[in-house]
């Protein structure tokens, strides 16, 4: 039997590594630019612009409205109202420095106890993780995808748990997110992942947190309204979604021959993956447990936001929820083969970034295909990956909630 010493030794050696990684990145700038990780100063950005609008909102100005002061880019406050505690709470913009060391670690730390690693392998693969440039990118702006994170790894912790009191507080952690960025709505499905309730104890919960969430939208109808008409739609080069290939092909129309060239094989190869290993993906999640809970939150809220909007890259950090259960169960001689496949998608599409970057800035060089061939191919090749991810998500979504559906039935 492994010691409690022996269970801890890797991940805090994963903690240790990103943490002494991030630091060094902060002190030698320039290789932010070789990881493809646009930089901006202050460190902590995205964390700067809400402890701003905090400041402003405590000082009685209107946070929806630019320029705003408080902020060094006078960026005015594009998330829900309930941020702007960090006001009346006395936090500032000079905070930031510290609360942004301090997200991150809590990050690395959370991140390294999901993965749980135990043999170098699954070391050395969630390491790649989360010193990935769309992860670093979160980290490197403190931005608040981190905290939607944090509270749903803590939310399936907890649902997992067998008293009555960690299963509310899971639930209102669920809730709580969803209320501060929306799309963990999505996540609801989550509460009922944990364990096997009984199937009223599961509908009441789900019905309290959705009633919960519904009566805060509707009482900050105004806030959520004046956000949704200014928040930046990120249809970019720079992010991942169902939208950015559409709005690429209909706006610049001389990508469209490189994107065929590229994307039409990659995604016929990758169909023809999803098709053959389609049972394996269907049967791949467990019903219940705290991987299955981090898997559903992780996975839905991905999903939902890939299909309705696109994700900038900082959002990756969602995939490592349902990471979790790929490297948990890498090593399952039935399941084993589909996680790995999953994993190294993953990892593909996340180390792909640098690549993108260098050949987006060579592009911009006059008469030079070659460099524009490049930069085409890589962005194919990642949107095509992230497709084929989340279609894999989504099978394993939709599987794990038809058995999960038809256990109850049975119990009954």
């Amino acid at each position: 039997m492994r010691t409690p010493g022996q269970r801890l030794r890797w991940p805090l050696a994963l903690v240790a590594v990103t943490l002494l990684g991030f630091g060094w990145l902060t002190r030698h700038e320039q290789w932010w630019d070789y990881l493809g990780v646009y930089h901006i100063r202050p460190y902590f950005a995205d964390l700067v612009a809400i402890l701003a609008s905090g400041e402003a909102w405590h000082a009685g100005r209107d946070v929806y409205a630019t320029p705003n002061p408080f902020d060094p880019f006078g960026r005015p406050h594009v998330y829900g109202p309930w941020w702007l505690v960090s006001g009346p709470l006395g936090l500032k913009v000079a905070d930031a420095r510290w609360l942004g060391w301090l997200l991150a670690t809590a990050f690395f730390a959370t991140a390294a106890a999901l993965f749980a690693p135990r043999r170098p392998a699954t070391v050395i693969a969630a390491l790649l993780l989360l010193l990935a440039p769309s992860v670093l990118l979160g980290v490197e702006r403190a931005n608040n995808d981190l905290i939607i994170f944090l509270l749903l790894a803590l939310a399936g912790a907890l649902l997992a748990r067998p008293d009555a009191g960690a299963r509310h507080t899971g639930a209102g952690l669920v809730g709580l997110a969803a209320v501060l960025k929306i799309y963990p709505l999505a996540a609801l499905p989550a509460l009922v992942a944990g364990r096997i309730w009984p199937r009223h104890v599961a509908l009441r919960l789900l019905g309290v947190v959705l009633a919960a969430c519904l009566l805060v939208f509707c009482w900050w109808l105004g806030d959520y309204t004046r956000v949704s008409k200014i928040a930046p739609q990120p249809e970019t080069l720079f992010a991942y979604g169902l939208p950015v290939p559409v709005f690429f092909w209909t706006h610049l129309p001389q990508l469209r021959g490189q994107l065929l060239v590229t994307g039409l094989p990659a995604a016929a190869l990758a169909a023809g993956w999803l098709w053959s290993h389609r049972r394996a993906l269907w049967q791949a999640v467990p019903v219940t447990g705290v991987v299955t809970a981090w898997f559903v939150a992780g996975a839905s809220s991905w999903s939902f936001c890939y299909l309705a909007n696109s994700n900038y890259e900082y959002r990756t950090v969602l995939l490592l929820l349902p990471a979790a259960l790929w490297l948990r169960q890498a090593d399952d001689p039935r399941s084993g083969p589909v996680m790995r496949a999953q994993l190294l998608t993953c990892l593909m599409a996340f180390w792909l970034v640098p690549f993108k970057t260098w050949w987006a800035v060579a592009s911009r060089t006059p008469d030079d295909p070659f460099a524009f061939l490049g930069f085409t191919t890589v962005f194919a090749l990642e949107q095509v990956l992230m497709a084929a991810l989340t279609a894999a998500l989504l099978i394993g979504l939709a599987g794990w909630g038809w058995r999960r559906w038809h256990h109850d039935e049975r119990r009954g």
